[in-house]
């Protein structure tokens, strides 16, 4: 098995877009590894997006609630599956999904995309023991 280390892989795309593109189709302009949710990695303000691929650690099994508040629009999947869906062009709007899980790594792969305007991304969870808050970076990470 891989080495997990702390941290996402990220891929940060240009390009003007109404809703979320296929980024897996897409030839990213920069990739790397990053701490958290965070746009530090982009070159401009407007018409970008990004791709966060890792796992998240969770300390039990249990329902979990994902959230995220973004402008423009944004996804976040465990495994394969869409747990919140908040795509399209929006000012800042927060959407949540609910998710049975048990207590270890997940894949977590959260999209985001900026047209024009505002920009922003905030990813939270919420679950056994946990009260909504951040995702924050010592529950996430990449396989080295």
């Amino acid at each position: 098995m891989r080495e997990r280390r702390k941290g996402l892989r990220y891929g940060y795309y240009e390009g003007s877009w109404d809703q979320l593109p296929a980024f897996g189709a897409l030839a990213s302009v920069k990739e790397g590894v990053i701490s958290d949710f965070d746009f530090s990695p982009r070159n401009q303000s407007e018409y970008f997006g990004f791709r966060y691929d890792g796992f998240i650690r969770l300390p039990e099994t249990g329902i979990y609630s994902f959230f995220t508040d973004s402008d423009d629009g944004s996804q976040l999947f465990i495994g394969d599956k869409l747990v919140v869906d908040n795509d399209g062009l929006h000012g800042m709007t927060e959407e949540t999904g609910v998710i049975a899980l048990r207590a270890g790594f997940h894949p977590l792969r959260v999209t985001f995309f900026e047209k024009t305007g505002g920009d922003e991304l905030q990813v939270y969870y919420q679950g056994p023991n946990i009260k909504k808050q951040t995702i924050p970076p010592q529950v996430l990470f990449y396989n080295k």
